[in-house]
């Protein structure tokens, strides 16, 4: 993440799998892919009614299910923003996204 490296962030958290794949898809859709489609799910009304502010999990963002490729798919601009030392703290990081305009 300090880095702004997302995809190789994905990479480094599926080495834990050791090349266990079915172990591993079934951990990406219940815990990342389908969190992914929910939370995209219930920030959308928000993002209608404007001034929204999301914090998510690095590992929400990236990738074909991740969030910013959701929200774009539902026709929203998204810019990433990185927030380094405000946002890291006792080892844990997070990510925000940034959905510019909330006309679809």
């Amino acid at each position: 993440y300090l880095r702004r490296d997302l995809r190789g962030l994905t990479e480094l958290s599926l080495e834990n799998f050791q090349g266990d794949s079915e172990i591993m898809g079934r951990f990406q859709e219940a815990a990342i892919f389908s969190r992914n489609r929910r939370m995209v799910d219930r920030l959308t009304p928000y993002i209608e009614r404007g001034g929204v502010f999301a914090a998510v999990g690095a590992l929400h963002l990236p990738g074909e299910q991740g969030m910013l490729n959701l929200l774009q798919q539902r026709g929203y601009p998204v810019e990433k923003r990185y927030l380094m030392d405000a946002a890291c703290s006792g080892g844990r990081c997070f990510a925000t996204l940034c959905v510019l305009d909330s006309a679809v």
